[in-house]
């Protein structure tokens, strides 16, 4: 199409007034990549928990939609995430209200008095609940029957390590025997007869728990809501009582009542605030997706924010202030 040249001069005016007002309008956020790592580092848990398949699932959504670089590192646990997050040495984790709100930013529990200051919270991710589970024709049919019994705890160090010594200590549960080996290996050990029974902290279904009931009778089973939950609640307040629906996991119809925390995704202080700002918006924006990654992404929910103990990265406040979310004021300001 041919234009008259009166009519040229206004167009090639319109054109340049177009791509300024492009420019303007992407060059804050090019700006702010410019300032993100190359390669962000996401910390998970064990091969066969719960956390890794929620990270490998969220780094993936992350990858695709913000176009980013990021890999899932399998640890040992929360309790993990929250030093090398604070250590700068992964750039967000999965965590627990034990190992990031409790225990770590305050420096009680496996912190012994060491505050894990450059710790943030992004989001809430879900519920997790304590998980027993031992062969159907155990003997073992509640927590109080793990007395005298071999018990694994997961791996040295993990969350469920921990919550397992303080449960011992808090209740006097004294098993004949306790290991520290992942959960894929205490299946084993189960089949072989060599273990009664294996715990675990996890939102459901645990990918442990739901593969080997899948294959075999096994019956799973929490700590109840009697007198240890009470004991626990009461030494550990970030617990509450929750239930893990029935027919959960197959030949399990009834619904387990146990005690849980709240899961959240933490951050370093030392992540851009616009990086963050983007993966909340993203991990939001995305629920179907990570939904189809793990089903315990159905319990991510704005409104948990507003239970927030400890301080949210500036990034994810700005997004918050922009979705109405109130936080607390604990949340806020780093002390």
């Amino acid at each position: 199409m041919n234009f008259p040249a009166k009519q040229m001069k206004p167009m090639v005016f319109a054109i340049i007034a177009a791509f300024a007002l492009g420019a303007l309008l992407t060059a804050p956020a090019d700006a702010a990549r410019k300032d993100w790592p190359k390669r962000i580092t996401i910390g998970g848990g064990p091969l066969q928990g719960t956390i890794q398949f929620q990270a490998l699932g969220w780094s993936s959504v992350l990858n695709k939609v913000l176009k980013l670089n990021s890999s899932v590192e399998s640890t040992a646990g929360a309790t993990v995430n929250a030093r090398l997050i604070s250590q700068g040495r992964q750039d967000f984790g999965f965590g627990t209200s034990s190992s990031i709100s409790d225990a770590a930013y305050h420096g009680r529990g496996f912190a012994k008095g060491k505050r894990y200051k450059n710790l943030r919270i992004m989001s809430p991710v879900d519920s997790s609940g304590v998980q027993f589970w031992t062969p159907a024709k155990s003997p073992i049919m509640k927590a109080e029957d793990i007395q005298g019994r071999r018990l694994n705890i997961s791996r040295p160090g993990s969350g469920v390590d921990r919550f397992g010594r303080n449960l011992m200590k808090v209740v006097g549960l004294k098993p004949s025997q306790v290991t520290n080996v992942g959960h894929g290996q205490a299946n084993r050990m189960m089949q072989d007869g060599i273990l009664d029974v294996a715990a675990t902290i996890g939102a459901p279904p645990h990918p442990a728990v739901a593969s080997i009931t899948s294959q075999l009778p096994f019956r799973v089973f929490g700590l109840g809501h009697g007198k240890w939950a009470e004991m626990m609640l009461a030494k550990y307040p970030f617990y509450v009582k929750t239930a893990i629906v029935g027919g959960m996991y197959k030949g399990n119809p009834k619904p387990v009542k146990t005690i849980g925390q709240t899961n959240w995704l933490g951050s370093g202080a030392h992540v851009p605030n616009d990086l963050v700002y983007e993966v909340v918006k993203a991990t939001f924006a995305n629920k179907k997706d990570l939904v189809l990654a793990h089903r315990s992404w159905e319990a991510l929910d704005i409104s948990k924010m507003t239970k927030a103990n400890i301080p949210v990265h500036p990034g994810a406040i700005r997004y918050y202030k922009e979705k109405g979310i109130k936080l607390p004021e604990s949340a806020m300001m780093a002390k």
